[in-house]
């Protein structure tokens, strides 16, 4: 009854095999995927991010997002549907793992591009409409290489 009680996915007596471990794994699993919320799952497919703003987590489209500019521990995420950018604590390296693989470019320390909002690239910047972002001698590869792919 406690079990019942405790939504338990399996229960395994010892000694128990291989087979029966992996069964319990299964299940559990299978458990795991039924519970998840759909708007999580849905956001996943879309590729949309959650952050941290003042004691909540807001949905960022990544599809919406122009640039990201770190400040030490915080970072300032921009986007093509407002003039305020989001605000939150979080390191770059870990949005940029976040983010999916090939549609952003690292082009500074401290600037992450979407490679969508990019409209022209000069000697030393790059640019989505009137605003400059740096490139840095370190990134200067990653923009050559990613003029090589395009």
């Amino acid at each position: 009854m406690e079990g019942f009680n405790l939504q338990v996915a399996d229960y395994i007596l010892k000694p128990f095999s291989f087979d029966r471990f992996l069964k319990a794994c299964n299940r559990a699993a299978e458990l795991f995927r039924v519970r998840q919320p759909a708007a999580v799952s849905e956001s996943v497919k879309n590729n949309d991010l959650f952050v941290h703003i003042d004691y909540s987590l807001v949905r960022v489209v990544v599809a919406d997002i122009n640039y990201i500019q770190s400040l030490k521990d915080y970072i300032k995420i921009y986007l093509s549907s407002t003039t305020i950018p989001v605000v939150t604590r979080m390191p770059l390296k870990t949005i940029e793992a976040k983010l999916p693989a090939g549609a952003f470019i690292r082009t500074h320390k401290s600037f992450l591009v979407a490679i969508s909002s990019i409209t022209t690239i000069k000697r030393e910047v790059v640019c989505i409409g009137t605003t400059e972002i740096p490139i840095s001698e370190t990134f200067r590869e990653n923009i050559n290489r990613m003029l090589r792919s395009h």
